[in-house]
């Protein structure tokens, strides 16, 4: 069953930026019933990642619900009182694998933790321990975190994704962008090719979560005028792991002028999240709040109708969003 959500955020999202794994953080609020844990991530050179549910933030604290997954084994749940572990609940059919993007909810009930995994149910982890007593949120192991979030009022019935991040633009201006990502796709397979819905145009964006795997070479985006490789290519993106990041274009299967970035901003192992705005003179990209290059068009964008994925690269979440001017709400 694939499902998506509707809800309120108990605060705001935390991205890569916002945190470090291992991450130890208090639950705002304490943690109660139709609350869910939100968390979009890849395991790493994984051996074992695992979310804990803790009665405060130190060693010593109980744990009343810990999620492990052990990469090539099984998915472990448990609780612990006093230091000592009590009865694991086991699910044998891992859905985690390395370097792959995943997408979990863990969705407090009356009854217990039920954990959703890539829209799948994969178990419900009866209370322990009273959920008044649960303060703390810890994440550690072996997994690169792109976003995580609490959502009150859960429910699985319709879907709007929101962004929020701030940017800062070369000339040192920083903005904070709050939008609504239209369709958005979670989870793609990799080599992705898609339509534009209604074709590209000035003041869109593209939004991108993802995870540069540990064993990365290289990933391209391509902004293109039709899906095969036979149709131009009006912007190409390229990171290149250890080196830069090249952009150019093709027409009629040959290459044009490559512009490119000596900075690279994307790191093996570490989640990244990007903008590609349309603008009327070209492509402007963002890398991580910041802005790392113009491309300026040579292909007019009336002829601009698919988007092209494809490379060493786990995407979380990648949608457009449209009026990108009227989104940026506050500049400093």
């Amino acid at each position: 069953m694939s499902f998506a959500l509707q809800s309120s955020l108990q605060s705001s999202f935390k991205t890569n930026s916002d945190f470090k794994i291992p991450y130890v953080g208090p639950i705002s609020g304490g943690l109660r019933e139709d609350m869910a844990l939100y968390l979009q991530g890849v395991p790493t050179n994984a051996d074992e990642f695992r979310v804990n549910f803790k009665t405060g933030p130190t060693d010593k604290h109980d744990i009343a619900f810990h999620f492990a997954s052990r990469m090539g084994l099984n998915v472990g749940m448990n609780s612990s009182r006093n230091g000592e572990w009590e009865g694991e609940e086991s699910v044998s059919d891992n859905p985690f694998e390395k370097g792959q993007a995943f997408e979990m909810f863990i969705v407090i009930k009356s009854e217990g933790y039920q954990v959703y995994v890539n829209g799948k149910e994969l178990h419900m982890f009866k209370h322990r321990i009273p959920l008044e007593k649960v303060s703390t949120l810890n994440i550690n192991g072996d997994v690169a975190v792109n976003l995580f979030g609490f959502i009150q009022n859960w429910s699985t019935s319709s879907f709007v994704t929101k962004v929020k991040s701030t940017i800062t633009s070369l000339d040192g201006k920083r903005s904070t962008v709050q939008a609504e990502i239209l369709q958005p796709v979670q989870n793609p397979n990799i080599p992705y090719v898609g339509t534009i819905s209604g074709r590209l145009r000035e003041d869109m964006a593209l939004y991108l979560q993802g995870v540069v795997p540990t064993n990365a070479d290289q990933f391209r985006i391509n902004f293109k005028t039709g899906p095969t490789d036979k149709h131009d290519i009006a912007f190409h993106f390229a990171s290149r792991m250890g080196s830069n990041v090249g952009m150019n274009s093709s027409r009629n299967g040959e290459w044009e002028g490559e512009e490119s970035v000596s900075d690279n901003p994307f790191k093996k192992g570490q989640a990244f999240e990007m903008f590609i705005v349309i603008k009327s003179e070209g492509y402007q990209v963002y890398v991580n709040g910041k802005e790392l290059h113009m491309f300026k068009h040579s292909i007019p964008l009336e002829k601009v109708s698919a988007l092209n994925i494809n490379g060493d690269v786990a995407v979380n979440l990648f949608g457009f969003i449209h009026n990108w001017s009227t989104s940026s709400s506050t500049i400093q």
